[in-house]
């Protein structure tokens, strides 16, 4: 699942990754008491709609700038993580609209960029926080007073209606839910989860599958293939546009540090008079301890 507020990735440079089979080794999410984790998150949808017989494209550029902190680790491994929005950025580009938005910048009283910075002003700096396990696996998701009252007034707004995808990658947790043995050069293990969110609980059904490790600045990066797909109940009350989802992306997953290093994945409604096609990509900006 992909949800619009957790993030990730790191800067390459000019290295070409160097592929290696890999013996079975178990891989874990590792976390650190007092560790600051900050993730880059850029969500494209390319958009088509239907008018008057013809289709209109536009594509919307969402970019969050994530922070995760951690707190005090469990005996069995696990963290609470409490996660804010530090940045938001949207850019559209249709054959009528050209907007830019950046939290960071001031702007004038426009309608136009109003109707933008309205809605996600406030998702910056407002916290959620979560449990997450050596496997991956999220519990206790739980909203912030103000991130609540945000939710509650746009549902009662009905003009206001929010792009699922959109509020998807603004709850983002890792999309990783790691196998309980250890695991070698294409295997694969199967995760079901449901996340209980402010437009209704989303289930996901995934699929992963190692692949060949690859060696990056030093660096070990397991390499694993994720399909899966998300379905959202259905709700015509909601100030939501809902459409279940099907996905396939690849992340690059640091056992040593026991974290994403880098994400992407491309996804397409499963609704066909949608005709909208996303893709994700989640960057490792940098850790640091207290």
């Amino acid at each position: 699942m992909r949800l619009f507020l957790l993030g990730l990735w790191a800067a390459l440079g000019s290295l070409l990754p160097v592929s290696s089979a890999q013996s079975a080794e178990v891989l874990r999410w590792k976390f650190v008491d007092g560790e600051t984790i900050r993730y880059h998150l850029q969500h494209s949808v390319d958009m088509t709609t239907r008018v008057q017989g013809q289709d209109a494209k536009a594509k919307a550029l969402t970019a969050l700038d994530v922070a995760w902190r951690l707190g005090a680790v469990g005996k069995d491994g696990s963290c609470t993580i409490t996660q804010t929005i530090e940045r938001v950025r949207y850019a559209i580009r249709g054959r009528s609209a050209r907007i830019d938005y950046d939290s960071q910048r001031q702007y004038p009283n426009d309608s136009l960029i109003n109707s933008i910075r309205l809605p996600l002003e406030p998702l910056v700096g407002k916290e959620l926080s979560f449990t997450m396990h050596p496997n991956g696996r999220v519990s206790d998701l739980q909203l912030s007073a103000t991130l609540q009252t945000w939710l509650q007034a746009k549902a009662a707004a009905p003009t206001a209606r929010l792009s699922q995808s959109t509020l998807r990658y603004t709850f983002w947790h890792a999309p990783l839910v790691l196998p309980e043995v250890a695991v070698s050069t294409s295997d694969t293990w199967k995760s079901a989860s449901k996340l209980e969110l402010p437009w209704g609980p989303v289930e996901s059904d995934r699929l992963m599958t190692l692949r060949d490790a690859e060696q990056i600045a030093e660096r070990k990066l397991n390499v694993i293939d994720v399909a899966s797909v998300e379905r959202t109940a259905k709700d015509t009350n909601r100030s939501v546009e809902e459409s279940d989802q099907q996905t396939t992306g690849t992340v690059h997953f640091d056992n040593r540090a026991g974290r994403i290093n880098a994400y992407s994945d491309v996804a397409v409604d499963a609704d066909p008079q949608r005709k909208n096609a996303h893709s994700l990509r989640v960057t490792l900006i940098e850790s640091h301890t207290r």
